[in-house]
């Protein structure tokens, strides 16, 4: 096995490259569905931002090793139960917003930028959330372990998003958006509980 050090640098690149991978994904996903007022567009940039925001709670917590050790426990520990609040929160935001479009019957239009990210994210998350999973048993790190299940869950809903985005702009299912957005929901529910879960099998 390497040295933990480079275990280390290998944690840290994986949490820079996620963290530009999600804020260009993220961003170009929530303004597509700001303009194009797709509720699935949401959820996934939401889901991409709370990645962000893990990644780069990873990114401090690596580094604080290097000089403290039992620091950086605590920062993982404080980190996985920030991660599962926000989750919660965007999975209680988006069922509301999801129930308010099925009620209204919202129609969101056709958001060409919106299918592109989700096709790359689907390409490209598998591979990164297996590279993190991989570091994680290496270092032993139950925050980047989540975060790995959190990308996995991210490519997941990458597909359902650009299932639901061509559902509605080939065959007219509005309502494909908003189901897609509280399945959303329920997979970040899902998770932050499998992660409260596991934190506590640990304790």
């Amino acid at each position: 096995m390497r040295p933990r050090a480079q275990g280390l640098a290998a944690a840290i690149r994986l949490s820079y490259v996620t963290i530009g991978w999600n804020v260009v994904g993220g961003t170009i996903a929530v303004v597509s569905a700001i303009v194009y007022g797709s509720v699935s567009l949401a959820a996934f940039g939401l889901s991409m931002l709370i990645d962000t925001g893990a990644s780069v709670a990873l990114v401090w917590r690596f580094k604080r090793e290097v000089r403290d050790p039992e620091g950086a426990d605590r920062l993982e520990a404080r980190a996985e139960v920030a991660i599962g609040v926000a989750m919660v929160a965007a999975a209680l935001y988006l069922a509301a917003q999801s129930a308010h479009s099925l009620v209204s019957g919202a129609h969101p239009g056709t958001a060409p930028p919106g299918i592109a990210v989700s096709l790359a994210s689907l390409l490209f998350l598998p591979w990164l959330a297996r590279a993190k999973w991989r570091v994680a048993a290496e270092l032993g790190s139950k925050a980047l372990r989540g975060d790995s299940l959190l990308t996995a869950a991210s490519a997941t809903l990458a597909g359902l998003t650009l299932a639901s985005l061509l559902a509605d702009a080939r065959l007219g299912w509005w309502w494909a958006d908003a189901v897609a957005a509280l399945a959303i929901a329920a997979a970040l529910l899902f998770e932050a509980t499998r992660a409260a879960a596991y934190r506590r099998s640990l304790a």
